[in-house]
């Protein structure tokens, strides 16, 4: 390959204020390994992205946000694809989680909510990109609506939601914002209060086929 490219492991770890963006990945290089971003305090006005900026990562972005106030924090990358992206809310407040990133895509994606407030929580990306799967576990916490797909554009064909302990205060949907999502499944375990709003679909888009189970919690409309 005549691409420069970073091959290894990168610890980014956050306890301050930041009005720049944060990148686990590359800025044009690629990157093959495991990124690592810690977010641990500290107020951040601008995107924190598990992936890279034009650079794709060829391995797995790790994000975990353990306090301070966010804005957008992204699993992928903003114009860079990552192969899989884990992102991890356990404390703190954010206004918007995305398993995959701005304008790229994931292979797979994965989010666990195990504390703090996030406004809304989606398992795809962004803006574009396509997320082949999405997997997103509610264990605690507080957030505003939870999707399964993606926000605004791209593809995501199978999400997966599971509510397992986390207080929802407006809506979970199986599917994206905009996003039409062809196969989608929803499990309500149990629930820190009584959620709204249940939808196997999207808010503003179909979805093919979908699955709601209820095995515990409590849901004021299914």
């Amino acid at each position: 390959e005549n691409m420069a490219k970073f091959t290894g492991t990168v610890n980014v770890n956050v306890g301050a204020d930041l009005s720049t963006n944060v990148f686990g990945g590359g800025n044009i290089a690629k990157t093959v390994g495991t990124t690592n971003i810690n977010i641990n305090s500290g107020t951040h006005t601008a995107d924190i992205y598990g992936g890279g900026n034009v650079g794709i990562l060829e391995g797995t972005s790790n994000v975990t946000i353990n306090g301070g106030n966010s804005s957008d924090v992204y699993g992928g990358g903003k114009s860079a694809d990552v192969t899989n992206s884990n992102v991890y809310i356990k404390d703190g407040e954010t206004t918007n989680v995305y398993g995959g990133g701005n304008q790229a895509g994931s292979q797979s994606t994965y989010i666990e909510i195990t504390g703090g407030t996030t406004t809304a929580v989606y398992g795809g990306s962004n803006q574009s990109g396509t997320v082949n799967t999405t997997t997103i576990n509610a264990n605690g916490g507080t957030a505003g609506d939870i999707f399964g797909g993606n926000n605004e554009g791209g593809t995501c064909p199978e999400t997966n939601v599971a509510i397992n302990g986390s207080s929802v205060t407006d809506a979970v949907y199986g599917g994206g914002n905009q996003v039409a999502t062809q196969n989608t499944t929803v499990t309500l375990n149990n629930s820190g209060n009584e959620i709204p709003y249940i939808f196997g679909g999207g808010k503003s888009a179909d979805a093919t086929t979908t699955n709601v189970t209820i095995n515990g919690g409590t849901a004021t409309s299914v």
